[in-house]
């Protein structure tokens, strides 16, 4: 809906001092949409928006903090599992099985990941 040219317009009608309503009027939109997209236009960002944006990376920081400890604890008993006369590929079905990313059971092997998954469709 957005382009530079309707942007062009907001703008130059705001400058000719014109209200928001008029402006949403005259471009066929909403009063809600004229302000919010001049809002943008401004670089304002609002408090709530940096709390929000924040508080999802955080959320998203300890996700994949959880994740890689999991996925360490895995591959951990994996290699204890081999390391104990384990059938290699007995042990990384198991690793996957519990969750473990064929990335990190490659890494704890010093494999890669394709490799992995080599191995998981030859057993």
């Amino acid at each position: 809906m957005w382009n530079d040219k309707r942007d062009a317009r907001l703008i130059e009608l705001k400058a000719r001092g014109l209200t928001f309503s008029e402006v949403s009027q005259r471009m066929g939109i909403s009063r809600g949409s004229a302000i919010g997209r001049f809002q943008r236009l401004q670089g304002n960002v609002y408090p709530w928006r940096i709390r929000r944006d924040e508080e999802a990376r955080r959320r998203k920081e300890l996700k994949a903090t959880v994740k890689a400890e999991r996925e360490a604890r895995i591959v951990a008993s994996m290699l204890g599992k081999i390391a104990a006369g384990a059938r290699k590929e007995s042990a990384i079905r198991q690793a996957v099985k519990a969750g473990a990313s064929y990335r990190a059971v490659g890494s704890g092997l010093g494999f890669s990941k394709q490799r992995v998954h080599q191995i998981l469709a030859l057993d």
